[in-house]
């Protein structure tokens, strides 16, 4: 086999030594080496002429870490829109790759990343079993819990569902809609514990109406089942039947954008007109919004703000700057459309 290019080679080839070389192409890692320009311009024209590669995993050893960070998944629709392509650029500018393992409850084995040594901090968004967690702090690898049910964790980064429901109910005031309904999920759609997110829009949400003389809010729950399309379905016909048997009703907040076009359906069919006769808000965690006319009004979280946020903490964890950390809640961001 052809022998493989090393720094030592290159510095020969260049007439330096190996430290600049290294200083050089690795300029995350230069140190206080000092060279010229004509230096820098020299040894990136000898790297490139002999195709040189830097192995990643002899660099990481060096470095004791290994650039890289793991995300386990189980279901997309729980990451934000938009966060992952923000969580790319930024581990990019970091010299960081991110690695995405799907693990789901019933798997056997444990995610590749506990159970080998290959990533410097694990990002979670969704609720994973106690065992995982517990595992993950055994081994002591630095790790981030974004929106899920560890929300006293120092490691969580939460979403403040009360400030959302307060802004909604703010935004409907506004409109003279005083009559709400509030989508949320069975506490089963998600795992054995209901997610904090239901429980902290529900009396969020009753206590925003409470301060401003408004009616309590009704409350629907269903059995979610994204993109699923006898789901669907289901919700369409729930929503219009809903609608006809309370048209007394005039706002209505979606737990998730997704079940927006399924509701505006319903809307039309059941006689209503939006904004006009029932006014709309939904949580942004989809695209689905975007297809929609009137335009859906939605509560988000700014993907570029987590996802810095995770890419900080977790390199804090990782070079023992991090101190006695605590939880970290995120606001929503009302934005407004048509609906």
């Amino acid at each position: 086999m052809k022998k493989s290019i090393t720094l030592s080679d290159i510095a020969k080839e260049s007439g330096v030594s190996r430290q600049v070389v290294s200083a050089i192409l690795n300029p995350n890692n230069s140190g206080n080496i000092r060279y010229s320009k004509e230096t820098c311009q020299r040894v990136i024209e000898v790297a490139n002429k002999v195709n040189y590669r830097p192995n990643r995993a002899a660099t990481s050893l060096v470095r004791n870490r290994h650039g890289a960070l793991g995300m386990l998944i189980n279901r997309t629709g729980s990451i934000p829109s938009q966060t992952l392509q923000h969580l790319l650029t930024f581990s990019k500018e970091r010299d960081l790759i991110i690695s995405i393992e799907s693990y789901a409850k019933g798997d056997e084995q444990l995610p590749i990343f506990i159970r080998e040594d290959c990533v410097d901090g694990i990002i979670l968004f969704e609720n994973f079993h106690q065992s995982l967690i517990s595992r993950i702090e055994t081994l002591k690898i630095p790790a981030v819990y974004v929106n899920n049910n560890l929300t006293s964790s120092p490691n969580a980064i939460t979403f403040d569902e009360h400030d959302a429901m307060d802004q909604a109910a703010a935004l409907f005031a506004s409109r003279g809609k005083e009559k709400i309904m509030i989508l949320l999920p069975e506490p089963e759609t998600f795992s054995e514990k209901q997610h904090y997110s239901i429980e902290g829009r529900r009396r969020g949400l009753q206590s925003a109406c409470e301060r401003r003389g408004l009616a309590p809010p009704v409350v629907i729950n269903q059995n979610v089942q994204w993109g699923d399309p006898q789901f669907d379905a289901k919700s369409y016909a729930m929503y219009r039947g809903f609608l006809l048997a309370h048209p007394h009703i005039n706002a209505a907040v979606l737990y998730h954008d997704s079940q927006a076009p399924a509701f505006y359906q319903a809307a039309s069919d059941a006689g209503k007109r939006i904004p006009e006769d029932i006014a709309v808000l939904g949580v942004h965690f989809s695209a689905n919004q975007t297809r929609l006319l009137p335009g859906l009004s939605i509560l988000l979280i700014d993907p570029r703000e987590l996802a810095h946020t995770i890419i900080e903490r977790l390199e804090k964890k990782r070079s023992g700057a991090a101190g006695n950390q605590k939880p970290q809640v995120l606001k929503y961001i009302l934005k407004e459309q048509g609906s």
